[in-house]
């Protein structure tokens, strides 16, 4: 497993803005996920979030939510349908 890392509470010193980027800054680290695609999926994907009018960055993480939604228990919170 990787390193997480905690996201500290703004210091009463520091200005509220500095503070919120410095903790949405920490939250995008910890979310974000990499990895690489052979050239032919990768233009398979482009082109099917192409047709969903998407870039591949949303496209792929709407595919990855849909499989957690749909593979989670039934009494899982995550299986409630979305909207």
């Amino acid at each position: 497993m990787g390193k997480t890392e905690k996201i500290k509470a703004t210091k009463k010193s520091e200005d509220p803005k500095v503070g919120r980027a410095r903790r949405m800054e920490a939250m995008a680290k910890a979310s974000t996920v990499t990895f690489t695609l052979e050239p032919a999926v990768h233009r398979f994907m482009e082109a099917l979030a192409k047709a969903a009018e998407m870039n591949l960055t949303h496209y792929m993480q709407k595919l990855v939510e849909t499989h957690v939604i749909d593979a989670a228990p039934k009494n899982d919170p995550r299986h409630a349908p979305c909207g």
